[in-house]
């Protein structure tokens, strides 16, 4: 359910506390069991998803990045360079041309 969750509403706020509330769940329930189930820990499970779904849109359409940011769920366009380019090794641009 948490999977799901996050996958269909990545652009809105996926912090723990808002995913709890929303599926009527404990956080820290939550943040026990991304490690044990996925081997991954729940921030790095959403930014990892939201990463995926900006490369699919960067290839698919010519939105503005930061518009992209904004839809993936990140809060501003620095912080999404940052993390793409940790999780990429490229910015979301160099990105973009590589894909044409």
């Amino acid at each position: 359910r948490v999977i799901n969750y996050c996958v269909t509403h990545m652009g809105d706020d996926l912090s723990l506390d808002a995913v709890a509330d929303a599926l009527f769940l404990d956080k820290y329930y939550i943040s026990k069991l991304f490690p044990a189930k996925l081997g991954v820990g729940y921030v790095e499970f959403v930014r990892s998803q939201r990463i995926s779904k900006a490369c699919e849109m960067l290839k698919a359409s010519d939105m503005a990045i930061t518009d992209i940011a904004y839809d993936c769920g990140f809060r501003n366009q620095s912080s999404f360079n940052r993390v793409f380019l940790a999780q990429r090794g490229m910015t979301p641009t160099e990105y973009r041309k590589k894909q044409l």
